[in-house]
């Protein structure tokens, strides 16, 4: 399976496997990005929220109830952070995380359980 390298969202979606890296903009819209089910060991993909819009939200969330991002159904990414996610033993994992407004702080990711 060829790969492409990346993505712009501007709209809801689920995962496509094509792509590896996606550019989030909620400039416009919330959306809400449905991972994948059954995705297999080592699976990951990078996500990176691009609008500065504090009123939409981005919402990242595992395809059904079961599927969980470090124990949580849905994850809000804000403005201008970025997320990297692989799959281990059905369960995604975030691998990476932060935002490219400045160096250092925490980086604002809220789930929810």
């Amino acid at each position: 399976m060829a790969f492409q390298t990346a993505k712009v969202v501007t709209s809801s979606e689920t995962l496509n496997r094509l792509y590896q890296a996606f550019f989030i903009d909620a400039s416009q819209q919330n959306i809400t990005f449905t991972l994948i089910d059954n995705a297999s060991n080592g699976e990951r993909y990078y996500f990176k929220r691009v609008d500065t819009n504090t009123a939409n939200t981005v919402t990242i969330q595992g395809f059904n109830a079961s599927d969980t991002i470090e124990g949580n159904t849905t994850i809000q990414l804000s403005t201008k952070n970025y997320l990297l996610l692989f799959s281990f033993q059905n369960t995604w994992h975030v691998a990476m995380a932060g935002n490219t407004t400045g160096v250092g702080g925490a980086v604002p990711l809220t789930g929810k359980a």
